[in-house]
């Protein structure tokens, strides 16, 4: 008889903690994807100008800083690094590869577990020096 109670009890524990466990691998999900398409979009930005410009860093730190507050991430903690030379732009056709990286917390039965949440974006430089307006290039 008291068998069966304790084993009730951890049965009903363990569903709790694969329930809530299964919710929280699923909003992991959806943020680990709005960060892919986070990135593939400043990958797709920098590749118009053949890298980051000073007007396009502004709009990246916007973008990033209402990104992370629409999803609840810390946006101190993120990071965007590209494989462009600073101030220089990318050749036409170019590979540009953007990595874009937030800080996550798993929530673990009141406890937070911190994870890092990475983005990979990739384009080909479609800029073509004397096309635009002369442009000026920092990093993002």
């Amino acid at each position: 008889m008291l068998a069966d109670i304790e084993m009730t009890i951890l049965a009903v524990f363990l569903f709790l903690a694969f329930a809530f466990g299964g919710v929280e691998m699923v909003n992991m999900a959806f943020a680990e994807y709005a960060v892919q398409d986070e990135a593939q979009a400043i990958a797709t930005s920098e590749g118009h100008f053949g890298g980051c410009s000073t007007d396009e860093a502004s709009q990246v730190n916007t973008y990033i800083d209402n990104f992370c507050q629409n999803q609840k991430l810390d946006v101190s903690g993120a990071s965007v690094s590209d494989n462009i030379s600073d101030g220089q732009p990318a050749d036409y056709g170019a590979d540009i590869t953007v990595t874009l990286k937030v800080p996550y917390n798993v929530d673990v039965l009141g406890g937070a577990i911190p994870v890092t949440l990475s983005g990979d974006g990739r384009s080909v430089s479609s800029y073509i020096p004397g096309m635009t307006d002369p442009v000026d290039y920092t990093a993002p």
